[in-house]
């Protein structure tokens, strides 16, 4: 229903910037059915523009709340306070969760290397919950970095299941084709706050295509940064 109101059709492929404009509006809905969410809200830049009065305009939320005068104190929490109450009420401005989408284009046919240190000092920023990107038929998910190596995740590639409780792991959880055993005892990944992943895809220069309707060509047109 969310591609439908954003004139994707059914089967049809999301770009990174539709995927953006059709998260902002699932969390939209999803937040008037489930409380947990109606304090999350996403917010879309335009052009690659971020606007500051349009996210305090739908972070902050205003709320009236009826409390005795008596006990009309200031909030003790960390994101809302009490403004000038009346006789029996408070108004309290709480400010809402926040996922910031950048849609944008690093490149036209690949990665344009001009932004190759803008994205690993994005990646490592304890805000960054990553970047999506990709053409049809090879999307991406980028959570870290390993000195000039995207570590990915690839929504395609299907893998069992590991335990995810035990704090170290063997080697064959690495999948073989993108990490070797030299690069798997000298990880680092440069990630946050997912720097607790261990099942990663290391990107190479090469891609092998999976059937003819993909090109050789490695590079990723879009991406939007969260």
């Amino acid at each position: 229903m969310c591609g439908k109101r954003n004139g994707k059709k059914v089967g049809e492929w999301y770009g990174p910037g539709s995927v953006a404009h059709v998260l902002k509006d699932a969390v939209k809905q999803a937040s008037k059915e489930n409380i947990d969410l109606a304090s999350l809200h996403v917010y879309v830049s335009q052009d690659c523009t971020i606007y500051n009065q349009d996210i305090f305009d739908e972070c902050y939320s205003n709320e009236i709340q009826t409390v005795p005068w008596k006990n009309n104190l200031p909030s003790t929490s960390s994101n809302s306070f009490t403004l000038s109450p009346s006789r029996n009420r408070s108004k309290v401005i709480t400010w809402k969760q926040l996922i910031l989408l950048i849609p944008l284009r690093l490149g036209h046919e690949k990665l344009n290397p001009i932004y190759s240190d803008c994205l690993k000092a994005m990646l490592s920023l304890e805000w960054c919950i990553g970047i999506i990107g990709g053409r049809p038929k090879h999307s991406l998910y980028f959570v870290g970095y390993q000195d000039d190596k995207l570590i990915h995740l690839d929504p395609h590639y299907s893998q069992s299941n590991i335990e995810i409780y035990p704090t170290s792991y063997p080697m064959f959880v690495f999948n073989p084709r993108k990490l070797n055993d030299e690069e798997a005892r000298s990880l680092r990944i440069h990630a946050s706050p997912l720097n607790s992943l261990k099942h990663l895809h290391i990107a190479n220069d090469t891609h092998h295509p999976q059937n003819d309707d993909e090109t050789e060509d490695d590079g990723i047109e879009d991406f939007v940064i969260v």
